[in-house]
């Protein structure tokens, strides 16, 4: 069955650099068992199906927002700041996986949304929270800014959504294009939402 200690790490990121270049429905139990060096018996021991593996996928990328959104919120700076060290670490992401991969795979939750959400109910219901959690994150550093004066916003949850939809998307036109400088500009277009948003509400 393989190593037990390191057998199901082993699948999971097997699952995930695979998917995130092929998509789920071309990415079988075999292909990943072949990638993680295991047999099957080794797969089934721990994931019934590929949708169980999926999920659990899903948990972990989770797992790791969290933690992230966690460090901005307790970074020093503005709430500005905070959404700052957001954009270059999502600009960075992309440019860093472009380079190791010789390709834009683009972000592999917003992969596996477009693929997905729409034909599997139980993935649809996990990228929702992933997404809400990432809404919620970004809201609060808003509200964040708000309550310090920094900011004055009628609607800190519909900025949130803006900036992240706008991320997505940037990610989205350069995995379409293959066009890396998209990500140098993302930077630049997010802060542009957040002014836009100021300009209508205006700070003290």
């Amino acid at each position: 069955m393989g190593r037990v200690s390191d057998a199901k790490d082993r699948i999971l990121r097997a699952a995930t650099d695979l998917i995130h270049d092929r998509g789920y429905a071309a990415v079988s139990v075999s292909d990943i068992c072949s990638a993680a060096g295991l047999k099957k018996g080794s797969f089934y021991h721990f994931f019934p199906s590929k949708l169980e593996l999926v999920l659990e996928t899903i948990d972990q990328f989770a797992a790791s927002q969290r933690a992230s959104v966690a460090s901005m919120m307790a970074s020093p700076g503005s709430a500005r700041d905070k959404l700052r060290a957001m954009f270059k670490g999502a600009s960075g992401g992309m440019k860093a996986c472009a380079e190791k991969n010789g390709a834009i795979r683009g972000c592999p939750i917003g992969n596996l949304a477009l693929e997905m959400a729409h034909r599997e109910p139980a993935i649809a219901q996990k990228l929702r929270s992933v997404f809400t959690q990432w809404r919620a994150g970004v809201e609060s550093v808003l509200q964040a800014g708000v309550a310090s004066g920094e900011f004055e916003l009628e609607d800190p949850r519909a900025v949130a959504e803006s900036l992240i939809a706008f991320v997505e998307g940037s990610i989205l036109l350069a995995k379409a294009t293959g066009d890396t400088t998209v990500f140098e500009r993302l930077e630049k277009g997010a802060e542009a939402i957040l002014d836009g948003a100021l300009a209508e509400n205006p700070a003290n």
